[in-house]
């Protein structure tokens, strides 16, 4: 999980119970910008020559105000393969504003000094990040061992000394998909 919390305190309180005993605590504000949650159960990819072929099983979760990430059928692309209608259209990827999480974050501790029986000890005990964030704008997508094939790949030139280099490089095929 990948969070990005922004948590300024509240409020702190610290009370002295007895000589030697002192707790306080602190309360925070959290703002998250983003959650991702993956879980992958199996991945295997697979590069050929002239295609490429990726079969995953797992799911994904994120959470990030303002992401859209629309399926080719929601793009309303025309489709040459009707079972492609339901996969994420990267190209149409975006994301228009920020902030999606609010929650609260607690921190307790305590100190006893026990100079009494050892000169210049104190114990002392802390839980800290005690709390929650509630997240909206969830995208939610699976996998579930379907093979997805890129075969785009034509002649790559992994070497300036090759010929065609500019227009065969891996990243000029990537970025002409």
């Amino acid at each position: 999980m990948l969070a990005t919390p922004f948590s300024p305190a509240l409020s702190h309180y610290g009370k002295m119970i007895t000589n030697e005993l002192n707790v306080g605590a602190k309360v925070k504000f959290l703002l998250g910008a983003g959650n991702i949650d993956a879980c992958i159960k199996s991945m295997n990819v697979t590069m050929g020559y002239d295609k490429w072929q990726l079969r995953a099983d797992g799911q994904l979760n994120i959470a990030v105000n303002g992401l859209k990430a629309p399926t080719y059928q929601e793009s309303g692309k025309d489709l040459n393969k009707p079972d492609m209608r339901n996969q994420i259209d990267y190209d149409g990827i975006d994301l228009d504003s920020f902030g999606t999480g609010f929650g609260l974050g607690f921190d307790l501790g305590a100190t006893y000094d026990r100079h009494k029986f050892v000169p210049g000890l104190t114990l002392s005990a802390a839980l800290t990040d005690l709390g929650f964030i509630s997240w909206k704008h969830n995208v939610n997508a699976a996998t579930h061992g379907t093979a997805f094939t890129f075969e785009w790949f034509q002649n790559i030139a992994l070497d300036s000394d090759q010929p065609d280099y500019e227009q065969n490089k891996l990243n000029q095929q990537l970025e002409d998909m």
